[in-house]
Parts: C-alpha cells; sequence; structure tokens
C-alpha cells in the first residue's frame, strides 16, 4: 500500500486477557493510525467487527475502485 494506507491495531486478548494500549502515543507516531480492536480469535469475539472496519476502510482508499 503506501505510507497514508490506515493502520489497524487488532489485540487477540486469548483466555479474555485484556492489555491496555496507548492510541494517543500511537496516534502520535503514526498519523494514519485509525483505531485498536479487540478480539479473541479463540472464541470469535469481535471478529466481525474487525471484518467491517477492515472493509470500510479499504473501501475508503482512494485508489480503490479506479
Amino acid at each position: 500500500m503506501s505510507n497514508s494506507s490506515p493502520i489497524l491495531l487488532i489485540k487477540n486478548e486469548k483466555q479474555e486477557r485484556k492489555r491496555d494500549i496507548n492510541d494517543r502515543q500511537l496516534r502520535g507516531e503514526f498519523t494514519n493510525f485509525k483505531e485498536t480492536l479487540a478480539t479473541n480469535f479463540a472464541t470469535n469475539r469481535g471478529l466481525q467487527e474487525i471484518l467491517n472496519k477492515i472493509q470500510h476502510y479499504i473501501s475508503n482508499l482512494p485508489h480503490i475502485g479506479e
């Protein structure tokens, strides 16, 4: 992609263990950082939201569909 491609951080909360991520710091370092999404791949919790967000950001890329 490119330097302006959206960045999504996916957290796999294995066995429901949660970890705080400093989104503000990431936004300061990466202007294209969009959001952090939590999931548990063992149970598929949050997976549909992740897929929806990926689809949303891909469809809004300027070079898609040209």
